[in-house]
């Protein structure tokens, strides 16, 4: 009798954790599918099909600077006065797969309850949108600034300049961005976080990632290796610097002394200001 309620119980335990390791599975699942579907649409999409998020970011970065964009067929939306065209290729979509995923993955695991999971996926994905369209028309405010900047000379292009900006942008946004997902999880109850400081690396780790390892992947620079290589090690400079820069607060306290007057590096508490 003893015998059969005890394996009664263990297959109960083994029921559970399929259980559980299913809805994990399908839930990461969720995720990894709304990412790829992102890409895959993204890769085939016009102006008029990324009117959800071509047309609110025009809108915003009109009301940001005054000047009008005018919609065009086909080709986006256009700011006459500054010669500037805000179409596919400046929809940031990109960077909405990235931060979705930096959010969604990121946290997923911190809900101990499949409903909090599933509605995390989709506060991820809207939230992700949101970023997306202010961190854009800022990146268009930025670039309209730049352009009319009588700095380019020799190796200083345009484009490189371009290119630098956004990817800047692109990368403080994130930054703050899951920041501000970390500290709002942890005040309105979520499972504590077990990380006791905010490391930039993750937010970073996922951009560079996605924005160098998926055209690596799927080998989507062919044709163009110069130009990626170019792009890779300025992404790569770029994230190194801000990481680095966020970091050094902390590597300056932790290389003080202790209240005792000792070296911090010993076994006794560092002071924390």
């Amino acid at each position: 009798m003893r015998g059969a309620i005890a394996m009664s119980g263990t297959s109960m335990r083994l029921h559970r954790s399929w259980s559980s390791a299913a809805g994990w599975i399908c839930l990461y699942g969720s995720g990894l599918l709304i990412a790829l579907g992102l890409k895959a649409f993204y890769s085939r999409a016009g102006a008029d099909e990324l009117t959800w998020i071509l047309a609110p970011t025009a809108h915003l970065a009109e009301l940001l600077t005054g000047d009008p964009f005018q919609r065009e067929s086909r080709a986006g939306w256009i700011s006459h006065s500054h010669r500037m065209i805000l179409g596919p290729g400046c929809a940031g979509v990109n960077f909405l797969i990235i931060a979705f995923a930096a959010f969604f993955f990121s946290f997923a695991g911190k809900f101990k309850r499949p409903a909090g999971r599933c509605a995390w996926l989709a506060i991820s994905l809207g939230g992700a949108y949101v970023l997306t369209l202010a961190t854009n028309a800022l990146r268009i405010i930025a670039a309209i600034q730049l352009h009319e900047m009588d700095i380019y000379r020799g190796w200083i292009t345009p484009q490189r300049v371009h290119r630098a900006e956004g990817v800047v942008v692109y990368c403080v946004a994130l930054l703050l961005g899951y920041l501000i997902v970390e500290r709002s999880l942890a005040r309105l109850g979520a499972p504590m976080l077990r990380r006791p400081s905010f490391s930039p690396w993750i937010p970073l780790g996922w951009y560079l990632g996605l924005a160098l390892g998926v055209p690596l992947a799927t080998r989507a620079y062919r044709g163009g290796e110069g130009p990626f290589l170019e792009h890779s090690a300025l992404v790569l400079l770029i994230c190194l610097s801000l990481a680095l820069i966020l970091r050094a607060p902390r590597m300056v306290g932790h290389g003080g002394a202790g209240p005792d007057g000792g070296n911090a590096g010993s076994d006794s508490p560092a002071a924390r200001c």
